[in-house]
């Protein structure tokens, strides 16, 4: 091949992996349905952090599988999905936030309901 032919192969192969990289990679899991599974991940992440180690990871195992079937989503999927939303840390941030917003609100649903269950009278609602 001649030096003219090689580089002109480069700068196809160049345009090529330049023009991909721009391609917009959309999830397939809708960031509605990732909060609620990240929300299901966090709070099992939680319900095993006071087991020992060994006991903890195969708990984890189960619980992620659980939660993956709950939803309906295939775990590579899910995992490749979230390597997309890292790589758009405002989309990410926003599905955070909600994640974060579910689990204060179950927080207060159960604090509500230790209260309502100790006392017989519900608390008041929260402004």
């Amino acid at each position: 091949m001649t030096r003219i032919s090689i580089l002109i192969l480069i700068f196809c192969g160049s345009i090529c992996f330049l023009s991909c990289q721009d391609e917009e990679i959309i999830p397939q899991i809708p960031d509605e349905e990732m909060v609620k599974i990240l929300t299901d991940l966090h709070i099992s992440e939680a319900a095993i952090l006071s087991l020992n180690q060994k006991i903890k990871d195969s708990i984890s195992v189960i619980y992620y599988q659980q939660v993956f079937e709950i939803h309906g989503v295939v775990d590579s999927i899910f995992y490749k999905d979230l390597e997309v939303l890292r790589s758009d840390s405002k989309r990410l941030e926003e599905i955070y936030i909600k994640v974060l917003e579910n689990i204060e609100l179950l927080n207060v649903m159960e604090v509500e309901e230790v209260e309502k269950n100790s006392t017989g009278v519900s608390p008041p609602p929260q402004k």
